[in-house]
């Protein structure tokens, strides 16, 4: 899994106890550790360049 809903802030949206759900035990324990990281979005006027990588601080 790239991303998790935790990391999306999408936690409130899953279920992971529910028994049909593949990704239960791993939603769970990450879940349990705490996501990693946080996405989030973010504009940015259309002559930026984004290579990928770049260092984004949010004031």
């Amino acid at each position: 899994m790239t991303h998790n809903p935790d990391e999306a802030g999408l936690a409130l949206h899953t279920k992971p106890g529910k028994p049909e759900l593949l990704a239960g035990p791993a939603l769970r324990t990450i879940r349990d550790r705490g996501p990693a990281r946080r996405l989030s979005w973010f504009t940015a006027s259309g002559d930026v360049v984004m290579h990928g990588g770049e260092l984004l601080v949010s004031s």
